[in-house]
């Protein structure tokens, strides 16, 4: 236990943290708030510093039901260990959540059969757990040692940190400086506890009644870092004549022998059957009784061993009948004398079992592990049965291998890659560990468990000798690069790849070469990736392992180049397989062609293709593509005037991609954010998410978020009618576009901004060239958005009326091609103020309003001041109009998460599918329901899918 800046009065037992006030306000404020919303806290440091004391103190100043976990370094290997500490105590809870919630936490605390489907599961179920538990009781959570938590359960528990809203649950977790990357994207509030001043050294030394010379004082705190506990180990180690000075003092004693003195001479004094009983108990992760009783059966003890332990106060009891837990033996008799067993046997406090453990010999850990793999069934036997083991044993690994293969048939990928690892681990052939740490590689990249993806298939390429199946492994690792953010890497490790294996295996060599296309088109190097992607004079049409991704990368690949025609012919040939993939394994080619079906602007099929790939990414709980998908998605409803929807997916990928550590997929998100904030008017929002963008994203190089990022700030310039700024800016991104083969005018919008700047600040002749492009790309790609935004700057630049008219005549037309609300908004607000300029101010009026009409109901605001600027002068003296259904334009007043929530709610699903759907707790859905329902004015849910149908936001139900 860490006693760093504790002081402890004996005469009161109170206790009092010294030098800590920073610290202690922050926690108490966290605490009062925990009855009335969620909050959650990450103490940083160093060991000794602190940390757990100021847990202790959360525990001592709570009013609230506190629960205590710890990470042991014993079993940091052993899946969900922690986790069983926080749900054990709330199991009552487990009939309120979901079935499928329940049963994930069952199997990973041994309750139930079965295999993980996904860590997801497990995470959704805990947060509803504690949300259920926080409405009987507010709870806080204190969390010691996050870094020696097992990897799943600190999966958990930052995941429910991050997605608590509105339980009444505090969370207050501390991890070690140097394993702080643990924590890094999940964006909790966290505090740096750092060593103490010397006053307040003093403060602590003589609080104890050490007196300490202020030279000697002087002369340790620098070379202890201010650690408290370092602190007291160095004054304990000191002779009186060192403390008072008049003794050099020379090398000090490591810090942190006195820590865990106390309940380790507790132990000691134990009989050695209590012991090796406690080491089980330890072990067992607070396994059901019988199971325990059967473990210690198998070391040749019993329940009973366990006495000698609890009068000792290390075991906590509760008893079947009535009575105060821990009051009883562990086996007591029943009114005829037979045995009776407690329902319940647990250490008496979290920390202890980091003692117990460490204090062990490795053969006594051991023998437990051995005893609970004998004393277990299924899968927890297996898991029991790894942790026995100190070195290869195939036996175990093949088991382990079932374990992992069964999982991964439920499209359990991530405990697949978790079972897959430690099967590679305890594997002494070569090659198949090699082979192991491949598969663990691949499901963990499904999972979405970036980091472990990447370390573990750099195992399998040190393994793996086999040139082809070596060929398997850096397709992966450039997979994992390309989505890492670190796109040469990621093409130069499959192109070279590509060639060491194109004499061998043909097949493999162009699904590498198709690979290698997709971090060239996230670069924005048209060319590249279309010469990449182009087939070789020997390939025929089923050359590659995927010739669907073949095709697909080659389609986005010309739609970037502008060759549309193309593109769609080689999604066409496609359509049938698209039809049939597999929406979980084939995720990444389902995501890149609803990206170019929105390229190619046929926006019905590329939604259908998007919805289907973020519903069974969040069903399976497979979300390595989510973030890109929702992105893509909101996207696509940004065009299509649906923009509260679009806001709700960017902010959903916008988490899901900070989650996963995806780069691309971040400035993705952001940028599309930041194009919606632009228009709407709030600039500084807009602003901020582009700074964001360029130094979190920037570092990367990703050429086209380069692109979008000026191409955002454009649009922001052109709203407020800086034309000069935003011609500045535009014009050399779209000489780099150029630069980069970039021929498709909609993944480059900002060249509409870039005309019309031209325009307005009198450059006509650099108009006419941008015009002129954007004329003979509408031409060459049929598409219409710039064959609408062309014939607007045509109108914009007309000598006359008649010319004028038929310019904007022609844009209209090219708006009834495709569902733009804010681009055709944006041409009458045009072509009503040529109207008005050319003496037409009656003729101006109608157009002006149905202008601002459109532009309220997108909240665009900066837009409607301009309609109704334009209206003013114009002669409209007209009341304001209304902008539609009052409760469909009040769609915009629901944030993001509870809009996400709406739309669950209006796809059929119940609370508690929609909590599981969007990863937060029920209550947390029913709460953003309750303000939905109030900002609409709306009462049921029948009335909630008629709002979003007419916004075009949900289908119609049947026969409605």
């Amino acid at each position: 236990m860490n006693n760093a800046g504790v002081v402890a009065d004996a005469d009161v037992g109170a206790h009092v943290l010294v030098g800590r006030d920073r610290e202690i306000r922050l926690v108490d404020g966290l605490l009062a708030a925990a009855a009335r919303r969620c909050c959650a806290l990450v103490l940083r440091g160093e060991p000794g510093i602190g940390r757990s004391a100021l847990l202790r103190h959360a525990e001592r100043a709570a009013t609230a039901r506190v629960l205590w976990l710890s990470g042991v370094e014993a079993e940091a290997d052993l899946p969900f260990a922690t986790l069983a500490d926080l749900v054990l105590p709330l199991r009552d809870h487990l009939v309120d959540l979901p079935d499928a919630q329940r049963t994930a936490l069952e199997i990973c605390l041994a309750l139930g059969e079965g295999s993980l489907a996904s860590p997801y599961a497990a995470c959704a179920g805990t947060l509803n757990l504690l949300a259920a538990a926080g409405e009987r009781q507010p709870l806080v959570l204190l969390v010691d040692d996050l870094q020696w938590i097992d990897e799943p359960s600190r999966q958990v528990l930052l995941f429910v940190a991050r997605r608590l809203a509105v339980e009444r649950v505090a969370m207050v977790l501390t991890v070690r400086s140097e394993a702080a990357w643990i924590c890094e994207g999940s964006e909790l509030p966290t505090v740096d506890v750092v060593g103490l001043p010397p006053e307040a050294c003093g403060a602590l030394l003589a609080a104890r009644g050490i007196s300490v010379a202020p030279s000697v004082l002087a002369d340790l705190v620098p070379r202890v870092g201010g650690n408290p506990s370092a602190l007291l180990e160095a004054v304990g180690s000191l002779r009186s004549s060192q403390l008072g000075g008049s003794e050099p003092v020379d090398d000090l004693p490591p810090p942190g022998r006195r820590l865990r003195r106390a309940w380790s001479e507790r132990i000691d004094e134990l009989p050695e059957a209590t012991r090796a009983a406690l080491v089980v108990l330890a072990a067992g992760s607070e396994v059901p009784v019988d199971t325990l009783a059967r473990a210690l059966a198998a070391v040749r003890g019993s329940l009973a061993d366990l006495d000698a332990a609890h009068q000792a106060g290390l075991v906590s009891v509760a008893e079947p009948g009535p009575g105060a837990p821990g009051e009883a033996p562990l086996v007591s008799r029943d009114a005829r004398g037979g045995p009776r067993s407690a329902r319940r046997v647990c250490l008496a406090h979290p920390l202890l079992r980091a003692v117990v453990l460490d204090g062990a010999s490795p053969a006594a850990r051991l023998r437990a592990y051995e005893a609970l793999a004998e004393a277990c069934e299924g899968e927890a036997a297996v898991w029991y049965a790894a942790a026995a083991v100190s070195g290869p044993d195939d036996g175990v690994a093949a088991a382990l291998a079932d374990a992992a293969t069964a999982s991964r048939a439920r499209a359990g990928y991530g405990a697949s890659a978790r079972a897959w690892h430690r099967a590679a681990e305890l594997t002494g052939d070569r090659d198949l560990r090699g082979e192991r740490f491949l598969r663990a590689a691949g499901d963990a990249q499904l999972a979405g468990l970036a980091r472990e993806a990447s370390a573990w298939a750099d195992q399998a390429a040190r393994l793996v000798s086999d040139p082809v199946r070596r060929s398997d492994v850096e397709f992966l690792r450039g997979r994992i690069l390309t989505w890492s953010g670190h796109l040469t890497r990621a093409r130069e490790r499959l192109l070279a790849a590509a060639e060491s294996v194109r004499a061998l295996d043909a097949d493999r060599a162009a699904a590498l070469l198709t690979e290698s296309v997709l971090p060239a088109l996230m670069d924005g190097r048209a060319d590249l990736a279309l010469g990449l992607s182009r087939p070789g004079p020997d390939a025929g049409p089923d050359q590659g392992l995927r010739p669907v991704a073949g095709l697909i990368q080659r389609g986005r690949a010309l739609v970037l180049s502008g060759q549309t025609d193309e593109a769609a012919a080689c999604l066409h040939a496609v359509g049938d397989q698209l039809a049939a993939a597999d929406p979980v394994l084939d995720q990444q080619v389902l995501a890149l062609a609803g990206h170019t079906l929105l390229d190619l602007e046929q926006d019905a099929n590329a939604i259908r293709l998007l919805t289907e790939v973020v519903d069974t990414a969040r069903r399976a709980e497979a979300p390595a593509m989510l973030p890109y998908a929702l992105a893509t998605r909101g996207e696509l409803e940004s065009w299509r005037g649906l923009w509260a929807a679009g806001y709700a997916d960017g902010v959903d990928a916008l988490r899901w991609a900070e989650d996963l550590g995806q780069p691309p997929a971040l400035g993705h998100s952001l940028a599309m954010l930041a194009r919606i904030d632009a228009a709407r008017g709030d600039r500084a929002l807009c602003e901020q998410r582009v700074a964001r963008l360029r130094a979190e994203v920037g570092p990367y190089g990703i050429g086209m978020l380069d692109l979008h990022a000026d191409s955002v700030l454009g649009l922001a310039a052109v709203t407020y009618g800086e034309y000069d700024v935003a011609a500045l800016a535009l014009a050399d991104a779209w000489e780099r576009a150029g630069r980069l083969g970039v021929g498709h005018p909609n993944a480059i919008p900002f060249t509409g901004d870039l005309a019309e700047a031209h325009i307005r600040t009198g450059e006509l002749d650099q108009a006419e060239r941008v015009v002129a492009w954007l004329e003979e790309r509408a031409r060459a790609t049929g598409l219409a958005w710039p064959a609408a935004v062309a014939a607007r700057c045509r109108g914009l630049m007309a000598d006359g009326l008649p010319a004028a008219e038929a310019a904007f005549a022609a844009a209209e037309r090219a708006h009834d091609r495709r569902q733009m609300p804010f681009e055709r908004a944006r041409t009458r607000l045009c072509h009503g103020e040529m109207l008005r300029r050319l003496r037409r101010p009656a003729a101006a009026r109608p157009v002006l309003r149905e202008a601002r009409v459109a532009f309220e109901s997108l909240g665009a605001h900066p837009w409607v001041r301009r309609a109704n600027a334009e209206l003013a002068a114009a002669g409209d003296r007209a009341e304001r109009s209304a902008t539609g259904p009052a409760r469909t334009a009040r769609l915009d007043r629901l944030t993001p998460a509870e809009l996400q929530v709406a739309r669950a709610i209006c796809d059929g699903m119940n609370n508690a599918e929609a909590a599981a759907a969007l990863f937060v707790s029920r209550k947390t859905v029913e709460s953003h329901l309750t303000r939905v329902y109030r900002k609409l004015g709306i009462r049921s849910r029948s009335e909630l899918v008629r709002v979003l149908v007419a916004a075009g936001m949900a289908d119609p139900l049947p026969g409605g």
